[in-house]
């Protein structure tokens, strides 16, 4: 036979490309196995190596008698074959499936005594070849492939195991969660390419997460790892939760700190590493593939191309979240800045409108926060707000639910009736109940941290939400659901002060427990004393609070409550001009939705190009009112109509139209002091 020349081989690769070692080592392999692969099947044989007349070929024992050959031919045919693999795919195959198929390829080739049977070599090129293709497929959606070591860290492995050997008794002792960290945080130190340990700073850690800040050069991020060390199930079905589901969000999220990328471990399942059979008295050959449990492949994946990332995934695969990077957000917690006392009346109207706006946004992109709290919202100097920890996310269903019920996140900030249930054989008693979280509980949040900022330690009495359960009953049979809220609020007051007023300690507790109690009373009763002063001389902090806490009711009046806010509280406060514009923004995209409704027939470019003309007409500096804006859309609409005219009299030969002054919609921007600036809008 002829044979396979492999001298030839760049003759026969494409003239335009540019040719490296690796193209054509990849193009022996897949060249040869297509030379091997006939319609009825691979043929059979034996590989090995010759020269003749100069020209380097691969010939095929067809007997199977490859002890017959000389071993130098096949010892030549096993180092170069394991060269050109090695050649052609380091790099371009996930490290972890790159070095199993490497082992593989070793030892088959031991134990064959360097040959190598043709349908072997077949299975070899096509296990390499898939993850190739695997490779390129996620690297396409935007993933960064992490080396090797960083799967089994960010597990929480060691990457020897004698580190987890107890040097006693010669066994092996359980790993903790403490040295998970430290695994994941050597992971952590390898993802960010830190030189030394200051690259990675512990920061703290909450109930579920362990939170570094890491460096990169100039760049400073924050990740956060798994509190108990171990990397979070992602279901592949329904992946969409916690900042998974703000990653992937449509609408933008300007005062939520959403991800920047994720870390995640990527198990095949049935992997492409091959196994060794031997029957009878034939040769060791490589037989499909079998189950492996240790082919973890590490991936930080961007936030905009997550979904991307999860559609590209082999069928089978098994994903797990083991960390996220987080942009640095400026400024601090506002259980932080509680620490240093009550916020200012600025401070609190600056809050407020954040909290509004952050709310909306995950609302209005069919998200809910589930765990908004003092600890989860950062300010900036500036008064600038931003919505953090995302772990709880989820997006709502068709009835505004979250999709996945909860036991709670954090009760104090869970509004009562979603999280205790009145016993009807023994009523005034409650049990616990799972919380489903809905945009209206978002909102109780929002005003519970409200109240919190400005009596500190409210919260910590309030720890298992009992203290608004009763508040909440108390203020259930109003008059009305506008004076709920002013109920509540005064409520809440009157217990928190009784708390604060109490001599006895639960039973059982020890005399630093019941010191640490009487501290605790004697803060939240000299807070909310203030915080009682405060609202009799500050009515207005007292009426944004009620309308806080109505906007917490479900349904309508709960609904209409919180559209009220913009109008009312938040259109007279002292807010950075970016939280004005963002305001403002919403009120015009508000008007626009109104007036498309109004006009069903108006076409979506002319809707598109309405929505682009109203929003040129806002600033930061002056508050937009709804007649404003609807003003504003009006004349925006004759404009965008008078353009498709235009537009519609040029294809049909004529001359495209030139507003002047003086024309419907010339001088878009009104003067909100009195009327249209220059022209007369019909």
């Amino acid at each position: 036979m002829a044979g396979f020349s492999i001298s030839n081989l760049q003759q026969r690769m494409p003239v335009s490309s540019q040719v490296t070692q690796a193209d054509q080592s990849r193009a022996l392999l897949t060249q040869y196995k297509a030379h091997l692969t006939t319609a009825h099947g691979v043929k059979s044989g034996v590989m090995y190596i010759g020269t003749r007349n100069g020209d380097t070929r691969i010939y095929r024992d067809h007997a199977l008698n490859f002890r017959s050959r000389k071993g130098d031919a096949f010892t030549q045919m096993s180092a170069q074959i394991k060269d050109h693999f090695k050649q052609a795919y380091e790099g371009k195959v996930p490290p972890k499936q790159f070095e199993q198929l490497m082992n593989q390829l070793d030892v088959y080739l031991a134990q064959r005594h360097g040959g190598m049977g043709t349908q072997s070599f077949v299975r070899m090129v096509d296990a390499f070849e898939r993850g190739a293709q695997e490779q390129t497929r996620l690297e396409q959606a935007g993933a960064r492939t992490l080396d090797g070591d960083v799967a089994q860290l960010m597990r929480g492995d060691p990457l020897k195991k004698s580190q987890a050997a107890d040097s006693s008794d010669g066994g092996f002792v359980r790993i903790t969660p403490k040295m998970k960290l430290a695994n994941m945080e050597q992971g952590l130190q390898r993802i960010v390419g830190a030189q030394d340990q200051s690259e990675v700073k512990p920061l703290g850690s909450g109930a579920a997460a362990q939170v570094y800040l890491t460096r990169q050069g100039d760049q400073q991020s924050v990740f956060t790892l798994p509190g108990d060390g171990i990397a979070a199930e992602i279901r592949s079905d329904n992946w969409r939760h916690g900042e998974m589901a703000a990653a992937t969000a449509r609408a933008p999220l300007d005062h939520v700190a959403k991800p920047d990328s994720f870390v995640l471990l990527v198990s095949r399942g049935m992997t492409d590493q091959l196994s060794h059979t031997q029957t009878g008295s034939k040769s060791v050959t490589l037989q499909g593939a079998k189950p492996v449990f240790d082919d973890l492949q590490a991936y930080e994946v961007p936030a905009n191309k997550l979904e991307e990332f999860m559609q590209s995934l082999p069928d089978g695969a098994s994903v797990q979240q083991a960390a996220v990077r987080m942009p640095l957000a400026s400024g601090k917690n506002i259980h932080e800045l509680t620490k240093e006392g009550p916020l200012s009346t600025e401070q609190f109207h600056q809050l407020q409108a954040g909290l509004y706006l952050a709310a909306n946004e995950m609302h209005g992109a069919g998200l809910v926060h589930r765990d908004i709290k003092p600890a989860n919202v950062m300010m900036d100097p500036e008064g600038r707000v931003k919505a953090v920890d995302l772990g709880s996310t989820d997006g709502v269903d068709a009835q505004g639910k979250a999709r996945e019920a909860t036991g709670g996140t954090t009760p104090a900030y869970i509004r009562p009736d979603l999280i205790w249930e009145e016993s009807s054989a023994a009523p005034g008693t409650f049990s616990a109940k799972a919380l489903v979280a809905d945009a209206a509980n978002d909102r109780y949040a929002c005003a519970m941290t409200l109240m919190t900022a400005l009596a500190p330690g409210l919260d910590e009495a309030n720890r298992d939400g009992r203290l608004a359960l009763r508040a909440f009953q108390a203020s259930q049979d109003v008059s009305s659901d506008s004076s709920f809220g002013e109920q509540f609020v005064d409520a809440l007051v009157n217990g928190a002060m009784e708390f604060a007023t109490m001599d006895s300690a639960p039973a059982g507790i020890d005399e630093q427990d019941k010191e640490k109690l009487r501290a605790l009373r004697a803060r939240v009763g000299t807070n909310v004393n203030e915080l009682r002063e405060r609202l009799k001389s500050e009515p207005e902090l007292r009426q944004s609070l009620a309308q806080m806490f109505n906007a917490s009711l479900p349904g309508e009046a709960g609904d209409a409550a919180w559209e009220e806010l913009r109008a009312g509280a938040l259109a007279t406060a002292s807010l950075p001009e970016s939280e004005r514009k963002a305001l403002n923004q919403l009120e015009m995209d508000r008007a626009v939705d109104r007036h498309l409704a109004a006009n069903p027939d108006t076409l979506p470019g002319e809707a598109s190009r309405l929505r682009d003309l109203a929003r040129q007409n806002i600033d930061g500096d002056y508050t937009l009112s709804a007649e404003d804006a609807q003003q504003v859309v009006a004349q925006s609409a004759q404009v965008a109509g008078r353009e498709r005219l235009a537009s519609q009299a040029e294809v049909f030969g004529g001359q495209p139209g030139s507003l002047q002054p003086g024309d419907p919609g010339y001088q878009l921007r009104p003067n909100f002091l009195g009327g249209a600036r220059e022209a007369d809008f019909d």
